[in-house]
């Protein structure tokens, strides 16, 4: 009896344990897949603040891509896209594309806010949450990406981000 209740335990313990290390595997193999999708800039449907759609492989190859994944009521956000705002000029032949899975009105008064609303090289756009995670996995804001022009991946940031790394970050896209 004591050895049965000793091989039940075992086997118990083996089947937690292989289960354990199958859903490691899975996550895995899930995050290896994001990050190959993210080698080059993926085909995102996204709307404009004036909810016509637009896919983020539309933007011109001739420029370096600033992706900023944010939220307007991160402090994070708002300190690097203020930073971002008073330095906008050293980012030419850079699109900066903001993007945020919070409703367009709540995007264009943020964007009012900050002042980004009326530079030409800014855009901001909303993007369901599901599509975002589908192509970059779990996010958290602010997320910044740099895809050269050639639409690679060059750099990517998790949290609240230096501008000056960001600038490094752009004009090594861009072969300065």
């Amino acid at each position: 009896m004591k050895n049965l209740v000793r091989y039940l335990i075992l086997a118990v313990v083996a089947l937690l344990v292989g289960w354990l290390w199958f859903l490691s595997f899975l996550q895995i193999s899930k995050k290896r897949a994001i990050n190959e999708q993210l080698k080059t800039l993926p085909p995102i449907e996204m709307y404009t603040l004036e909810n016509e759609t637009v896919l983020l492989t539309d933007f011109s190859f001739d420029e370096v891509k600033l992706l900023i994944f944010f939220n307007s009521h991160c402090d994070f956000c708002q300190f690097e896209l203020e930073e971002l705002t008073m330095r906008l000029p050293e980012f030419e032949n850079t699109e900066v594309v903001l993007i945020s899975d919070e409703p367009i009105d709540a995007i264009k008064l943020f964007m009012h806010s900050m002042g980004l609303h009326n530079h030409p090289y800014v855009g901001a756009y909303h993007c369901p949450y599901s599509s975002l995670q589908k192509y970059f996995g779990q996010l958290a804001a602010p997320t910044t990406f740099v895809y050269d022009t050639s639409n690679k991946l060059s750099k990517r940031y998790n949290g609240a981000t230096r501008i000056e790394d960001l600038l490094k970050a752009v004009q090594m896209a861009q072969g300065d």
